[in-house]
């Protein structure tokens, strides 16, 4: 009787917020039925199972999910399917050739349990675009060498994991563990269940990529945005989350102090590349620039750049609001090439020049910011509290090596130069 009636099964959608920036990314589509609530959606699809219409089921219910209009340009919609259900006609006849903008999503159980079919069947579905989540994971039913071997690229925790986290150090250490192995197969992680403000704000300084649940939005028709509060918190500590230049004791990194090292001894020019190139790598960019900010000419003149571009080209900074804004507010930006509300000049300077994300850190000096340090990397990803951390350590340090090293600032006026090449 449900599959029969038009308006049976619908959808809602909840939404997924990158926890560095206060933005929603993507949203998961959750399946309604009009019972009156008289069965959770778990027991009808349980019930479905054991009538042998569980991917008749699923595939009105993907086929709900699908069919929402006016979702946000640059989100990803996270549809859940299971394993048995992915091998079936009906489910494969519901889902559409292109899933760019898809993520599919599994638990942790139908991972084990299915084997080497269900690798094969979302192998398939990457090669037509889809991402694919590892749902629940903590519950326990899997190692995370088995999850990891799948190369999900979302590990979505579950909200046992979450809940009490600010109460509990041993949650804390899991939750550590995993953002620090999914970091090392490029994987992004999300926390289910958030509930209370103690959670969010622990989990994104735990450099959890995404968070989900009711303190950033019920599930719900149409698309919900986090409450205007929480989101600008969010902001503000991505963008405040600088350790200042004695934070990398705390840090505890050798790669860091080296890299500090390196930049306190130099005395010329010559050596800042080899140093650049090393924030670059332990920052899994692409390419480091460095430019110095002459605010009587309005212009900003490139010191050094890694990727390849002219060190003697200088632009305007009034052509670049966001560039303005970081230089002169002090706070450090990323900008992502999908994102909606990206500054429309930096979005177009990355994609001219084959990148996806770029972070720009202001470079302080002894009376006021001095320089622009800017990061950019070819997949577009967020960039996290530890890295934005490590990029003011080092733009700290930049700023007496400008001070120590730079020739005085070239004359033209900035209205004779030519737009930046390096972004």
């Amino acid at each position: 009787a449900l599959l029969a009636r038009p308006t049976g099964v619908t959808s809602a959608y909840q939404p997924l917020v990158d926890l560095a920036t206060g933005r929603v990314a993507g949203y998961e589509a959750l399946a309604r039925f009009d019972d009156q609530g008289r069965r959770s959606p778990d027991r009808w699809f349980a019930h479905a199972r054991s009538c042998d219409l569980g991917p008749e089921l699923e595939a009105r219910a993907l086929v709900a999910a699908l069919s929402g209009t006016g979702r946000p340009h640059g989100t990803f919609l996270c549809l859940n399917v299971s394993p048995e259900a992915l091998t079936s006609p009906v489910v494969r006849a519901a889902l559409p050739a292109d899933l760019h903008d898809v993520v599919i999503e599994v638990t942790e159980q139908d991972l084990v349990s299915g084997g080497v079919a269900v690798e094969e069947t979302l192998a398939e579905l990457r090669l037509r675009g889809a991402r694919i989540a590892v749902d629940d994971v903590g519950v326990g039913h899997a190692g995370l060498a088995q999850v990891m071997r799948l190369r999900p690229d979302l590990v979505k925790l579950d909200r046992s994991l979450v809940a009490g986290l600010d109460l509990d150090p041993g949650k804390v250490a899991l939750v550590e563990s995993f953002v620090r192995f999914a970091r090392r197969v490029g994987a992004a992680v999300c926390a289910e269940g958030i509930e209370r403000e103690e959670e969010l704000t622990l989990l994104a300084e735990l450099d959890v990529t995404y968070g989900q649940g009711f303190a950033l939005g019920r599930p719900s028709s149409p698309w919900v945005t986090p409450p205007a509060a929480t989101a600008e918190t969010l902001r503000r500590r991505g963008l405040g989350s600088g350790a200042g230049v004695q934070g990398f004791a705390e840090l505890g990194d050798r790669r860091l102090e080296e890299i500090a090292g390196r930049l306190a001894r130099l005395t010329g020019l010559a050596d800042l590349e080899e140093a650049l190139l090393l924030v670059a790598a332990e920052l899994g960019a692409e390419a480091v620039s460095f430019s110095r900010w002459v605010p009587e000419h309005d212009r900003l003149d490139t010191v050094m750049d890694t990727g390849g571009h002219d060190t003697d080209l200088s632009y305007c900074v009034g052509d670049f609001p966001t560039t303005r804004q970081v230089l002169e507010s002090g706070d450090a930006v990323q900008v992502l090439v999908r994102d909606p509300a990206g500054d429309p000049t930096e979005v177009t300077l990355l994609r001219r020049n084959g990148y996806g994300s770029l972070l720009m850190v202001p470079v302080p000096g002894a009376t006021g910011t001095v320089g622009l340090l800017e990061i950019g990397s070819a997949r577009e990803r967020p960039w996290t509290r530890t890295e934005m951390s490590r990029t003011r350590i080092v733009a700290a340090l930049l700023g007496g090596v400008l001070e120590r090293t730079t020739a005085p600032a070239r004359a033209e006026p900035a209205s004779s130069l030519v737009a930046p090449g390096a972004w």
